[in-house]
């Protein structure tokens, strides 16, 4: 089907307050930052339709998008968010609930899970949920888009972490990726590339980074490979630093952790929250 016509209605917390007009609703629903806004929008031939970000829990409302003027697209907020309080996911989970047991015109729901990790308890408990309630659902796999990374141009990529890991990779139809290693240190090197490709910045994670550069407010830290996140002057010790290259140096190794993201999607991080020499949590 080609969507020659697609527009946003209305949102809101209330299934009350949903368009009252009698047409078919399919609603998309999945973990946050599981890359359900991206899916509307290239669906309906639209970069800005939904609101995208990598700084996960965008998606806040039950969104109505009016298609072809036969159907509506919902988009609902999604779930496992872990920075909303307890009181938000709360009121995410009613509204929610409320939208699917209520809502006469929904006709399936889509839920995304993401291709690149088995599926949460979060999703399972979510699918057993759907079917116990009898609501119609199909599931879509996203993030193919970070397997294809992995092959690369004409298989670039995956043909070179084969030769600097001296290990077998194989990727099937369905995505599902199959390493074999002569030993556990080609296994390790094979895995960490692969990881440098299709991880993403988790808050309350540590990770292993290099500093890259030193500023007056901080220092920018790579880590992930290609993942760069800014540690603020005030988040590289306990005690107040004057100067940040009193702390550390460009070059230098350390370990951070993911304490959120700016507006823009910015990773922020902290090495004052994590022990530097065991690489422990000291939260």
């Amino acid at each position: 089907m080609k969507v020659a016509h697609a527009e946003f209605v209305v949102s809101n917390t209330e299934v009350d307050q949903c368009p009252k007009s009698k047409i078919p609703e399919y609603a998309f629903i999945g973990r946050s930052n599981v890359g359900k806004s991206s899916l509307i929008n290239m669906l309906c031939n639209q970069k800005k339709l939904a609101k995208t970000s990598s700084k996960p829990g965008k998606t806040q409302l039950i969104n109505h998008f009016l298609i072809n003027k036969k159907w509506y697209l919902v988009d609902l907020p999604g779930y496992g968010y872990a920075k909303a309080s307890k009181t938000e996911k709360k009121t995410f989970q009613k509204f929610i609930v409320n939208y699917f047991i209520k809502r006469k015109e929904l006709v399936s729901a889509f839920l995304l899970i993401d291709i690149r990790h088995n599926p949460q308890p979060i999703d399972l408990d979510f699918l057993r949920w759907l079917g116990e309630n009898l609501i119609p659902f199909s599931i879509i796999f996203t993030k193919v888009d970070k397997i294809k990374e992995i092959i690369g141009p004409s298989g670039k990529v995956i043909k070179d972490i084969c030769e600097s890991s001296s290990s077998k990779i194989d990727i099937d139809d369905n995505g599902v990726l199959k390493i074999a290693s002569p030993n556990n240190e080609s296994l390790a090197i094979a895995l960490e590339r692969i990881n440098n490709i299709i991880v993403e910045p988790e808050k309350g994670v540590i990770y292993t980074g290099k500093v890259v550069k030193t500023v007056d407010f901080g220092a920018f830290v790579n880590f992930l490979g290609s993942k760069d996140g800014l540690v603020h002057i005030s988040e590289l010790q306990e005690q107040r630093t004057n100067k940040t290259t009193d702390v550390c140096k460009e070059g230098d190794k350390v370990k951070v952790m993911v304490i959120g993201f700016d507006d823009r999607g910015k990773v922020k991080l902290s090495m004052k929250r994590v022990d530097q020499e065991t690489g422990e949590s000291l939260q």
